[in-house]
């Protein structure tokens, strides 16, 4: 089960990574990934990372002038914390 509650963790560093090294496209396929049924219900993660996750989407959507997803993005960050 830690290895499953790290995953998240694992994922949100990678994708800290992407953005500073301006290699957006990879987020993508990290973003499908938790997606995925074999990973674990999204609402099972710590709220800080569940929050640090959605700001990063959210800052992608911004990057691909996706507003609508960053609006909703920043509706789930308000209400979580």
């Amino acid at each position: 089960m830690n290895r499953r509650l790290a995953a998240l963790d694992n994922v949100i560093l990678q994708i800290k990574i992407h953005f500073r090294l301006n290699t957006l496209n990879n987020c993508k396929s990290l973003i499908n990934s938790t997606r995925s049924p074999s990973f674990l219900a999204f609402d099972r993660f710590p709220a800080a990372q569940r929050v640090t996750f959605r700001y990063y989407v959210g800052r992608l959507a911004i990057f691909d002038e996706n507003y609508v997803r960053r609006h909703t993005c920043n509706k789930l960050i308000q209400g979580a914390a």
